[in-house]
């Protein structure tokens, strides 16, 4: 697996697992490799495999929630990032990917509460902090709550200035807020750092939108 050979790790952990069925590990490492492998099915009997053997692998939860998103079953996803959180409650990832989950489904008000959630158990000063602001702040912005979701991309921005999505995300909502000279402050500083790998929309927004504003 380290050496990114995942069709010889594939052929080793079901030989693991043909001798020794029912060592959870094997079945969650199984469905890790099967899922850098594309094989979403196999992916999905593996690791749900692993769960019925435990079903405290919190990052199998996580992992299988990855798994139904790539199957397009959001139901099934919010299910198993919920359970990755409950068993394991310091699981960033799964916070971050739940709230998301219900961000983009409409439900604002559990992505909100999920976000926070995720900021009351993570620690303090981390670039984990400050992905979940920045996502807290996305939730706000879609709720129209652009007061809340200034101040929670200003807090990503504290944590990591060079967080490229939370200034483009900053500088459209002072623009929505028809607050010209931190939209264009913001916008032209996302356009300075973007770099090649920006993706090309984003960029092609916040240069458009650098022109409606004008001149300072």
């Amino acid at each position: 697996m380290e050496m990114h050979k995942f069709e010889r790790a594939r052929d080793d952990l079901q030989r693991a697992i043909d001798v020794n069925p029912n060592v959870a590990g094997y079945h969650e490492k199984l469905g890790t490799v099967l899922m850098e492998l594309e094989d979403w099915q196999g992916a999905q009997r593996a690791l749900q495999h692993a769960i019925e053997l435990d079903a405290s692998l919190f990052k199998a939860h996580y992992k299988l929630g990855q798994v139904f998103e790539r199957l397009d079953n959001p139901q099934q996803a919010l299910q198993e990032y919920t359970a990755a959180v409950r068993a394991g409650p310091r699981l960033i990832e799964g916070y971050r990917a739940l709230g998301r989950m219900y961000a983009d489904l409409g439900y604002t008000e559990q992505a909100v509460q999920v976000l926070q959630s995720g900021l009351n158990v993570v620690i303090e000063g981390t670039e984990d902090e400050a992905h979940l602001h920045h996502l807290l702040g996305t939730v706000y912005q879609q709720q129209g709550n652009y007061d809340g979701a200034v101040r929670e991309f200003r807090e990503a921005l504290a944590l990591m200035p060079g967080l490229r999505e939370a200034l483009f995300a900053l500088g459209w909502t002072y623009s929505l807020q028809n607050n010209r000279d931190e939209a264009r402050r913001y916008l032209k500083r996302y356009v300075d750092t973007a770099g090649t790998d920006a993706p090309a929309h984003y960029l092609k927004a916040a240069r458009d939108r650098l022109v409606v504003l004008g001149e300072p």
